[in-house]
């Protein structure tokens, strides 16, 4: 940022159901969580990622 800090510093990253398009990157990449392993960690952009199964569906966040 224009301050020097760091974005992650000052702002909240929260996750979002993934998209159908999301689903279909990472079971094409082979990365879609199963119900053995429910998270799973990936790269995207070199920005670490994690999906999981929660309630709702399939949950994607930069959080790894």
């Amino acid at each position: 940022m224009a301050n020097g800090r760091r974005a992650r510093d000052e702002w909240v990253f929260t996750g979002q159901t993934a998209a159908p398009a999301q689903i279909e990157l990472l079971r094409g990449r082979d990365l879609i969580p199963t119900r053995a392993a429910r998270t799973t960690t990936f790269s995207n952009l070199g920005v670490p990622h994690r999906a999981e199964w929660q309630e709702e569906g399939l949950f994607v966040s930069n959080h790894p």
